[in-house]
C-alpha cells in the first residue's frame, strides 16, 4: 500500500483551525403546521413534505432539488421545495434509493433489482440501462459510459454505461486491500478517474485507505494518507475532496491533537491541503458532508468547498439524516419523514455545538466478487 505526499500550494499551512411521460403532475407541499416564514415563502421551522410517495433519497443542484423513492419515482423542485413535479413513474417498479447529477445535464438514478436509469437532458426524461440484478448500494457517475457501483458483495465498474460490468477483482487488488473491506462511499471523477474510500469498519471513524484508478480500470492502487482521520469522500468542482481531521505535533509532549482537515486530488494519488476558511468544522468536525458543504454541528452547515468559505444556519432537528441535501435557502432531509426547513446565512461561525450530527456507516463487508 502507498503512502501520499501531501502537497500545499500555501507552503505546507496545516491547519490548526407519474408515469413515465407524467411529466405535468405537480405536488404543492405545505407544512403541517404552519409558523411564519423569514427566507422568502419557505418556512423558517421544520416541516414535513408530503410528495404522494415514499422518498428515499435527494441531491441539490443550484436552486433545485431532486427526489427519488419508491414505485421507481423521480421528482424534481425547482423552486426550493414548495412545489413538486414528477418525472418518472414506474407503478409497482423497484425502489430507487440513489440520484445525483455529474453535471447540469447528466444524471443518474439507482436502487433496487439492479434498476439503473439515467437522463442527459437534465432530468426531463429518464431511460433504464441493462446489465445489473443485483441491489444497488452505492453508486457514482462521471458521465452516461464511466462508473462505479457497490453490490452486495462486489465493487464493479464500468466504461460503456452499464452495458457491461467488471469487477475490482482479486487480481487488481494492490497489497493490503483486504484490510478494509468496507466501502465507505465511491467518487468517479471522470472518465480515467475512480475511486473508493475503504475502510477497516463500518464506522466513520475506522482506519481508511483509497483505493483508485487513473486508467479507467485497467489498473488499481492503494493509498494512505498518513495523520489523518476521512469522515467524507466526493468530488466537487471536478475534484476529488476528502474531509476528516488531521492530528498534527505529533512530536510534542501529550502527543500531538487533532483539527479539521480538508485535501483535495486531480488523480486520487497527490493529495493538497485546502487553504478555505475551516473553524466551523471545529464545532463537530465535519464528519457529514456533500457537495454542497458540511453539516459542521446540527444546525449549521459549512460550505467549505466554494473559493470563500460561507456558513448557514437552521434549526437543529434530533432526527436529521444522512441523506440531506441544501440550496442557498432551504434545506431537506430523508428520514422517517422528508422535512425542510430555512435557512439563514450566518456571519460567523457559532461557539458552541447543537444536537448530535447523525453518524454515516457503509454496506456490510466486501466480498469482491464479479458480477451477477
Amino acid at each position: 500500500m502507498r503512502t501520499a505526499r501531501i502537497l500545499d500550494p500555501a507552503g505546507l499551512v496545516l491547519w490548526a483551525l407519474c408515469i413515465v411521460g407524467c411529466h405535468r403532475n405537480v405536488v404543492t407541499t405545505s407544512p403541517r403546521s404552519p409558523s411564519p416564514s423569514t427566507l422568502g415563502q419557505h418556512p423558517a421551522e421544520w416541516h414535513s413534505v408530503d410528495v404522494a410517495f415514499h422518498v428515499l433519497d435527494i441531491k441539490s443542484a443550484g436552486d433545485s432539488f431532486w427526489i427519488c423513492g419508491a414505485e421507481e419515482t423521480i421528482a424534481v423542485s425547482n423552486d426550493n421545495g414548495t412545489h413538486w413535479q414528477i418525472k418518472h413513474h414506474t407503478p409497482g417498479g423497484p425502489s430507487l434509493s440513489h440520484i445525483d447529477f455529474a453535471n447540469s445535464k447528466f444524471g443518474y438514478s439507482a436502487g433496487t433489482d439492479g434498476r439503473l436509469l439515467m437522463t442527459q437532458d437534465g432530468g426531463e426524461s429518464w431511460v433504464a440501462r441493462p446489465g445489473l440484478s443485483e441491489t444497488i448500494l452505492q453508486i457514482s457517475f462521471a458521465d452516461s459510459l464511466h462508473g462505479l457501483v457497490r453490490v452486495r458483495k462486489s465493487l464493479l465498474f464500468t466504461t460503456d454505461g452499464g452495458s457491461h460490468w467488471s469487477a475490482v477483482n482479486e487480481q487488481q487488488h494492490p497489497e493490503g486491500v483486504e484490510h478494509f473491506p468496507y466501502t465507505f462511499s465511491l467518487v468517479a471523477l471522470d472518465p480515467s478517474h475512480m475511486a473508493a474510500m475503504m475502510k477497516e469498519g463500518p464506522a466513520q471513524y475506522n482506519a481508511q485507505a483509497l483505493l483508485f484508478t487513473q486508467d479507467t480500470g485497467k489498473t488499481w492502487q492503494l493509498l494512505n494518507i498518513p495523520n489523518v482521520t476521512l469522515y467524507s469522500f466526493l468530488r466537487s468542482n471536478g475534484q476529488y475532496w476528502a474531509v476528516g481531521t488531521e492530528v498534527i505535533h505529533k512530536d510534542q509532549p501529550g502527543g500531538g491533537y487533532a483539527v479539521p482537515v480538508a485535501l483535495y486530488s486531480r488523480d486520487g494519488e497527490n493529495w493538497s491541503h485546502s487553504t478555505n476558511d475551516l473553524s466551523a468544522c471545529r464545532l463537530e468536525m465535519c464528519t457529514l458532508c456533500n457537495s454542497q458543504g458540511c453539516i459542521s454541528s446540527n444546525g449549521v452547515i459549512a460550505r467549505i468547498f466554494s473559493q470563500i468559505t460561507t456558513v448557514s444556519g437552521f434549526s437543529p432537528n434530533r432526527n436529521l439524516s444522512t441523506k440531506w441535501a441544501a440550496t442557498d435557502s432551504v434545506v431537506c432531509f430523508v428520514g422517517s419523514h422528508f422535512q425542510c426547513a430555512g435557512l439563514e446565512r450566518l456571519s460567523q461561525s457559532p461557539r458552541s455545538a447543537g444536537s448530535p450530527v447523525p453518524a454515516a456507516s457503509a454496506p456490510s463487508a466486501l466480498g469482491f466478487s464479479g458480477p451477477h
